[in-house]
């Protein structure tokens, strides 16, 4: 489980993935469009933990992990904090899943393949309708998150 310090001014992406290949590609990705990685863990237990711990602007997620599910992480972590916008990546594209997630409150349910473009503009956009809600990280833990 990797916590960098989180920088002020850039959107903060938690990143959850079992397949640690895909993690760490996710992870570089991420940095090179500019978004800040908080955290890389490989289950959704932890992808919770970790959300409770350093509040990320945006959690990326695959859907089938160990431990608990992506949907079942977005769950959780709305329960503590709603504003976290939870972005879906996986392979599966079955509708059922889709509706699933949304009555999670899943922010986005992309299919992996969907092209690193649509990511970006997906997390860009999440990021705006955080901003645009009025929500700013202050700093760690459940506190850590007000209104403007």
């Amino acid at each position: 489980m990797r916590t960098p310090q989180p920088e002020s001014g850039r959107a903060s992406i938690l990143v959850a993935e079992d397949e640690e290949t895909v993690r760490r590609s996710l992870c570089d990705l991420l940095d090179d469009f500019g978004f800040e990685v908080v955290g890389e863990v490989a289950n959704g237990s932890d992808a919770v933990a970790l959300s409770a711990q350093v509040q990320p602007d945006i959690a990326l997620m695959d859907l089938r992990m160990p431990i608990l599910d992506g949907i079942g992480a977005a769950r959780l972590i709305h329960e503590f904090d709603p504003s976290i916008h939870v972005v879906i990546l996986t392979a599966y594209e079955d509708p059922s899943l889709r509706l699933e997630a949304a009555e999670a409150g899943v922010y986005r349910y992309l299919i992996k393949g969907c092209g690193t473009r649509l990511l970006r503009d997906v997390l860009r956009q999440a990021w705006a309708s955080r901003t645009a809600m009025g929500y700013r990280r202050q700093g760690f833990g459940a506190a850590g998150l007000s209104l403007s």
